[in-house]
């Protein structure tokens, strides 16, 4: 790679740095990620970044390779996902393979959305990273695969780090695609993160999600409601009195 690209592995492997140099995208405008993260942002990060240090290279005995993150709509989920599959793909010296399912093309498309807002306020990653319809290329070999739940069989994949986004929302036939991926993780130990809305009691995916909960291979995260600075009480009350559900998400 060149001294750039190099550059670009090394702030991506350390946490830190990557948090302190990124810019992403506010209702005040572009700000540095460490400037802005808020507690459970931190937390969650702190909890999973062993898990990102095996997927960049840096295994380490003991680290669990399954994440489930809970969250409220508006809590970051998608940008989470974006910035978490550029980390750990552009901190590899080693080509890698990722794969970013959402629940349907729609939710796809905000994923990429999501990567090309990071690109357009940060220049550095915008030349080693290209962002095409169906697929995140880097300049050290990795790639990453967005695809929706209503993609056909994922057997045979070899992928270093697995995204399930917004599982909650598959379709009921969709399950196939789930246990494609995660039937394939063990083949390259990668690390699968799921991350997604509480979801409904009586679908397969609540079975996933606490099977997640209840087991110690899996980091499980839940968010106790609304609890991002950004939202404020009128857009709760609003969400409560106009959601079908009639409860704030």
């Amino acid at each position: 790679m060149s001294q750039a690209a190099n550059s670009i592995q090394r702030v991506a492997a350390n946490r830190g740095e990557f948090d302190a140099r990124l810019l992403i995208d506010t209702a005040k405008g572009p700000r540095r990620l460490a400037d802005v993260i808020e507690p459970w942002q931190e937390r969650d990060e702190a909890a999973l970044e062993p898990s990102i240090q095996a997927v960049i290279g840096n295994r380490r005995e003991g680290v669990r390779m399954r994440a489930y993150l809970e969250r409220a709509r508006g809590h970051d989920k998608t940008g989470f996902c974006a910035r978490t599959a550029i980390r750990a793909l552009a901190g590899r010296k080693a080509p890698g393979s990722a794969v970013w399912v959402a629940s349907d093309r729609d939710q796809a498309a905000l994923g990429r959305e999501a990567i090309n807002r990071l690109l357009t306020f940060n220049e550095v990653l915008r030349k080693f990273i290209d962002c095409q319809k169906d697929k995140v290329t880097f300049k050290n070999g990795s790639q990453l695969d967005i695809i929706s739940s209503d993609a056909g069989s994922a057997y045979g994949r070899l992928d270093d780090l697995i995204v399930v986004d917004e599982i909650t929302n598959w379709k009921d036939n969709a399950q196939p695609l789930w246990e494609a991926m995660i039937s394939t993780a063990p083949k390259r130990n990668a690390l699968v993160l799921v991350i997604s809305n509480a979801g409904y009691q009586d679908g397969w995916q609540w079975k996933i999600r606490e099977a997640a909960r209840t087991s110690p291979e899996w980091l499980f995260s839940r968010l106790e409601g609304p609890v991002a600075s950004w939202i404020t009480p009128a857009q709760l009350d609003e969400q409560r009195r106009f959601l079908a559900t009639g409860h704030a998400p």
